[in-house]
């Protein structure tokens, strides 16, 4: 989004909602961050496979006993939102 605002000239401070940037530009959706998602998803899922340790860090699955409190965010939750 902050791409299409920096092509439209829209200031920070303007109120436009993130829909009506994208009718200015001439999109339904966002089809680049659609390309940035799926490249990142593409290089986490080629380096698991490669690399055990980027594999357990990825997941956020540490073994032994169960942490306290709300289950953090990992890796891959981030690219799906």
């Amino acid at each position: 989004m902050w791409t299409y605002r920096r092509v439209n000239r829209i200031k920070w401070t303007e109120k436009i909602r993130n829909e009506d940037v994208l009718k200015k530009v001439g999109l339904d959706s966002p089809i680049l961050l659609k390309i940035i998602r799926e490249s990142k998803r593409r290089f986490i899922r080629n380096k698991m496979e490669e690399d055990e340790l980027f594999k357990l860090v990825a997941n956020g699955k540490i073994p032994g006993k169960k942490s306290r409190g709300r289950r953090r965010i990992t890796m891959l939750d981030r690219i799906e939102e």
